[in-house]
């Protein structure tokens, strides 16, 4: 059973980071459909879809949180108490998307199934321009 569980997250880690990477991509998709484009049927569809891909995807991800805690407080114990090292496991395991929302489908927002480090994400907010 464990076995199956890791094989399942390092798959979702590898279709995470072909989709991030862009393998395959020969040419821009098309923008999405807005929500006020989109028919009722396709909103069912997408809702119906995100809750059921929910409930498979959700906890897989908790199992993942859960495996990164115990293997970063080890390492925290294991370096005599250094916190940078115990934060650099647990912090990608406990961030990142734990719900696949209908906007997650359509490609409006970004999945994150390894979330980045606080120090990621200030470096990437201070690179991106800030919207007006």
């Amino acid at each position: 059973m464990l076995k199956r569980l890791i094989l399942f997250g390092l798959v979702i880690c590898l279709l995470d980071f072909a989709v991030s990477s862009g393998v395959g991509a020969e040419q821009p998709a098309p923008p999405p459909a807005t929500p006020a484009e989109r028919s009722t049927a396709a909103e069912v569809g997408l809702g119906a879809g995100s809750a059921l891909l929910t409930l498979v995807y959700g906890p897989v991800k908790i199992g993942y949180c859960l495996l990164g805690t115990i293997t970063g407080g080890m390492a925290y114990v294991v370096t005599a108490g250094n916190r940078e090292v115990a934060l650099r496991i647990i912090e990608p395991a406990v961030r990142g998307t734990y719900v696949i929302t209908p906007a997650i489908l359509t490609g409006e927002e970004d999945w994150h199934f390894v979330g980045p480090s606080r120090a990621q994400e200030e470096k990437r907010k201070e690179v991106a321009p800030s919207k007006p």
